[in-house]
C-alpha cells in the first residue's frame, strides 16, 4: 500500500464532519446526495480533493427555488 498524504485524508466521520462544519444529521444527508466517502474497518474515510470536487460540482449552479427562511 503507498503512504498516505495525512494533509490529505480524513480519518473518521468526526473529522469530516469538523472539515465540512457540519452535523452528523447534514453529514448523513450530504452521503444520500453522493458525498465520496467510505467505510472501511467501521470507520469513515474520505480525502480532502474528492469532498472539495463533490461540493464544487454540488454548488456549481445557483438554486432555482431560493428559500426566503434559511441563513
Amino acid at each position: 500500500m503507498p503512504p498516505r498524504n495525512d494533509n490529505k485524508i480524513l480519518n473518521g466521520r468526526g473529522e469530516i464532519e469538523q472539515y465540512l462544519n457540519v452535523s452528523k444529521r447534514v453529514f448523513y444527508q450530504f452521503l444520500e446526495m453522493g458525498l465520496p466517502a467510505r467505510v472501511i474497518n467501521k470507520r469513515w474515510y474520505a480525502h480532502k480533493d474528492n469532498v472539495d470536487e463533490f461540493f464544487k460540482k454540488l454548488t456549481r449552479y445557483r438554486e432555482k427555488n431560493i428559500p426566503m427562511d434559511v441563513e
